[in-house]
């Protein structure tokens, strides 16, 4: 369970700086992206970020549950 914590730690983190507009260079192909499209990433990766840590959650309640 702490390394779920951890990792959710590190994307919340991850995900506050790319919202506030100074981890753009950590997105690949962001430099290379329309305005549109570069508009659109940060929030493609905010829900990425929140199923991803959904999905690590409910796989860990379920395999720890299992042992």
């Amino acid at each position: 369970m702490i390394v779920v914590i951890i990792v959710a730690a590190i994307f919340f983190i991850l995900r506050i700086i790319v919202l506030i507009g100074k981890g753009d260079n950590l997105i690949a192909g962001y430099n290379t992206a329309s305005e549109e499209e570069s508009m659109a990433t940060p929030f493609s990766f905010l829900i990425l970020t929140l199923a991803l840590c959904f999905v690590v959650v409910i796989l860990a309640n379920t395999w720890a549950k299992k042992k």
